[in-house]
């Protein structure tokens, strides 16, 4: 089976195998690894049954890193915006 990757800015969606796809994040390994501090994808602890769902996932972890403290109006305009940058990225990186 070939492999599919989708990456969206820091969040990739991996097809591991017929039934499931799986995010992974580039981020700073932690912890007492021997590569503690590289930066690299380190697979997230779910999987996901189809693109569309990890595809969702990414899009909230987007979101979630980019939100501002403050009041609800805050929080709505960086949601949209989030969410509008996410969605140019998903188009670029699928052609």
């Amino acid at each position: 089976m070939e492999k599919t990757e989708i990456v969206v800015g820091d969040f990739m969606a991996r097809h591991i195998d017929p039934m499931n796809w799986q995010v992974f994040e580039r981020r700073e390994i932690k912890g007492t690894s021997k590569r503690k501090g590289e930066i690299d994808w380190v697979a997230l602890p779910n999987f996901y049954g189809s693109l569309k769902l990890a595809l969702v996932k990414m899009r909230d972890l987007a979101r979630e890193r980019k939100m501002p403290r403050g009041d609800l109006e805050t929080a709505i305009a960086a949601i949209e915006v989030a969410d509008e940058n996410f969605l140019k990225e998903l188009k670029k990186a699928v052609g």
